[in-house]
């Protein structure tokens, strides 16, 4: 579709859904047995069925009734439909495709402009609705072509029809309204101010050079100065989190070869694939049976190389003629902290086209950058987030994305008031418990096997002998052993805790074990807290030997560990604390203890 002057307006189709019948009664026991990727719910009395090409999911009840989501057009949804019956005739059902429909189609398109959504609700009233307090979007419900459509904001809009023909339709209908509510731009152009940081990188020497060289070079071009001559400015560290590569290995694998004779593996027959990590260096890497293998968790882009052979060589030992080719970097994740706070308000405003901000749905604004091609996420704390496909890009996206941040800043305050925990001229020092880790006994031996084919959302661990229980409410995981401990994380409470555990425990009630809730206890309490002040660690450090400890070539962060109240203490430069105890007071009390230590090595603003 073309929209006057703002160039072709594309529409994507992120999901079509269709049903068809089999003109058969089929058993759902004998296709859960028998058939491949497949998942049955008897509480429903459906099973589902997963396809890769295409990539459709189905939902097959005894009746022949299925129902296809997942698709991306028509074509493919009849195509997996109909590759679906297929699979069903190979389990031995009479089966007749028959009753083909599209019943769904889900799009969406992205307006060249903002949209006031006041305005346009006002404009079309009864069809519109806008209710900016159950959800961000105005509604807008049309009977002819019969669609629904999402308008948000940002220029965003996803569209509900019931056929890939009522989707244009409905665009070409709606894009004249949404042009007259259109929310004007703003012409200021960003621009760099003296004063800014120059960069730096925290990964191996490779990594650390590029980025360092076009960090270098950006500055001498935008400030006319060398480092020397700003003695004052602070670094600002960019750091790797995760490199995603992949490699092929020129043969096809055995999975079950592999999952039976492999170390640190797992293998999946659901999806396919098998899992195997590496300690040195710290790489996850899934494997399919074509021979392509993804590896993601390194630090930098030579670190996933030195994984990616070692996995090669792992395969060539368990007899597999493995080649080692068509290595690639296809993403990296970084992320860097500005020395201030940024508006994401102003931030939206004055990149329109590039950027997108809806705090009802996400906290941080995501700015697109097409050269270099960089996805950034900014938060108004000052964290920015980059995906990249490669480290050069990610030196580029922050040298691009550093002026206009720089152009909405929030103003520092120059004095930080006297803490107190309840209440000070700083306001309150958030305190947010983040895990509690508790421990309870069931007072029976339990067999595991037992539990993990008759329980809900287990898995079950044969290697290491215990089986892994997930809770939604309260969201808890409880890793369960023969002799009847239980260990439960992920609480956010101590009162969360114990009520997570009394439903483990009655969860194994009901699986018919004899089981007595006792001796629980609460054994770890992880908790963070932000300082509103950045740390000199080296200060802190010597000040506090040798109860302090800061080792930068290993970790970021300085220990300080408490025998009164008993606590670990991380502390980090930029001001994140994160606190380790038995307890919640404990927590509470070393937060108390450590903050006048910490307000003695500010680093001044």
């Amino acid at each position: 579709m073309e929209s006057n002057n703002e160039g072709e307006l594309d529409i994507i189709i992120s999901n079509v859904v269709a049903t068809f019948r089999t003109r058969c009664h089929l058993n759902l026991r004998t296709i859960a047995l028998e058939g491949n990727n497949v998942i049955y719910k008897p509480e429903q009395g459906t099973v589902t069925m997963k396809l890769r090409k295409p990539r459709i999911t189905a939902n097959i009840w005894s009746s022949g009734k299925i129902i296809c989501t997942g698709a991306s057009s028509e074509d493919e949804a009849k195509l997996g439909a109909r590759r679906l019956a297929r699979c069903l005739q190979k389990l031995g059902f009479k089966v007749k495709f028959s009753a083909f429909k599209v019943v769904n189609v889900m799009a969406g398109c992205s307006m060249p402009f903002k949209i006031s959504l006041i305005d346009f609700t006002k404009k079309n009233r009864p069809i519109a609705t806008y209710e900016p307090e159950l959800h961000p979007a105005a509604m807008y419900t049309m009977r002819q072509p019969k669609a629904t459509i999402k308008v948000f904001s940002t220029g965003s809009v996803t569209i509900l029809g019931p056929s890939v023909d009522n989707v244009a339709a409905a665009v070409q209908h709606v894009y004249p309204l949404l042009s007259e509510c259109r929310r004007p731009l703003s012409t200021d152009a960003p621009s760099l101010t003296d004063g800014e940081e120059h960069w730096d990188k925290a990964t191996d020497n490779r990594t650390r050079s590029r980025i360092q060289a076009a960090a270098m070079s950006f500055l001498h071009s935008v400030a006319g100065c060398s480092l020397r001559e700003r003695p004052n400015t602070r670094k600002i560290e960019v750091t790797i989190s995760n490199v995603v590569a992949t490699f092929r290995t020129g043969c096809r694998l055995d999975l079950h070869t592999i999952g039976s004779k492999g170390k640190n593996v797992i293998y999946n027959t659901r999806q396919g694939k098998v899992t195997m990590q590496l300690r040195k260096p710290r790489i996850t890497a899934s494997i399919w049976a074509s021979g392509k293998v993804i590896c993601i968790g390194a630090s930098s882009e030579d670190e996933a190389k030195i994984g990616a052979r070692r996995i090669a060589r792992c395969l060539q030992k368990l007899g597999f003629k493995v080649k080692f080719s068509d290595f690639k970097v296809v993403n990296v994740m970084a992320g860097c902290s500005m020395p201030f706070k940024i508006s994401l308000i102003d931030f939206t405003k004055k990149n329109q086209l590039n950027t997108k901000y809806e705090p009802k749905l996400y906290p941080a604004a995501s700015y697109n950058v097409k050269e270099p091609k960089a996805t950034i996420k900014v938060f108004s704390t000052g964290s920015v987030t980059i995906l990249a496909p490669s480290v050069d890009n990610v030196a580029a996206a922050v040298q691009h994305v550093y002026p206009l941040l720089s152009e909405c800043r929030r103003p520092l305050k120059s004095k930080w008031g006297h803490f107190n925990m309840e209440s000070n001229n700083e306001g309150e020092l958030d305190v947010i418990i983040c895990n509690v880790v508790a421990t309870f006994r069931t007072g029976c031996r339990l067999n595991l096997h037992t539990i993990g084919s008759k329980g809900k959302n287990v898995i079950y661990n044969t290697r290491r002998g215990k089986v892994t229980m997930q809770l939604r409410k309260p969201r808890i995981t409880a890793s369960i052993w023969a002799s009847g401990k239980v260990i439960c994380i992920g609480a956010s409470s101590e009162d969360e805790a114990k009520i997570g555990a009394r439903r483990i425990a009655r969860c194994l009630q009901k699986l018919g074990f004899k089981v007595k809730f006792s001796a629980f206890k609460v054994v770890n309490v992880m908790a963070g807290c932000s300082m509103p002040f950045k740390i000199s660690l080296i200060d802190f450090t010597k000040k506090n030997r040798p109860i302090a400890t800061y080792e930068p070539e290993l970790y970021p962060a300085a220990m300080y560990t408490m025998r009164q109240p008993k606590a670990t203490i991380k502390v980090f430069s930029t001001g994140s604390i994160t606190i380790l105890a038995p307890s919640v007071d404990n927590v509470a009390a070393a937060v108390q203890h450590v903050y006048p230590l910490l307000s003695e090595c500010r680093r001044p603003l």
